[in-house]
């Protein structure tokens, strides 16, 4: 992995504080699984686990942060901003941005060093925090590139 990751990493997301660490409302998500599902009663109680087994997967996220630095919790804010309450939402985009993030890297490091840097920061400075939408404009600009320059 090229040495310039972290930093870049740090100046694309920087040193934001840790996110409020999330609150289950078993309420809330009660009445957002009624409103999606109404009388069948079934599908309520589908809703409702499926939401809680999601809410404890993205705080599980949360806690195993430290091995990837920071570079993660303004992604998952942006998820959480992104899908309130609806925590198998939540998972959902996390995951997504942690993949995201690993074939970023995968795109940038198939191309010289200066170009990977600058199409980096040309996609971070459009969609960060959202790692997904970061990494399909640097697959797209690296793939232009590649027609340009092979």
């Amino acid at each position: 992995m090229r040495g310039y990751t972290t930093v870049i990493s740090l100046l694309l997301f920087g040193t934001a504080a840790f996110a409020q660490p999330p609150t289950y409302n078993e309420t809330a998500a009660k009445d957002r699984c009624e409103k999606n599902w109404g009388t069948d009663f079934t599908m309520v109680e589908f809703c409702l686990n499926e939401d809680k087994s999601a809410f404890f997967q993205f705080a599980a996220r949360g806690e195993d942060l430290t091995d990837r630095s920071r570079l993660f919790y303004e992604p998952f804010n942006f998820c959480r901003r992104e899908w309130g309450l609806d925590w198998s939402m939540v998972e959902f985009c996390a995951g997504e941005q942690v993949a995201a993030w690993d074939a970023l890297q995968i795109t940038i490091q198939s191309i010289p060093e200066d170009i990977g840097r600058s199409i980096q920061f040309r996609c971070a400075a459009d969609w960060d925090p959202n790692i997904t939408m970061i990494d399909f404009c640097a697959e797209e600009q690296a793939k232009s590139w590649r027609a340009l320059n092979d």
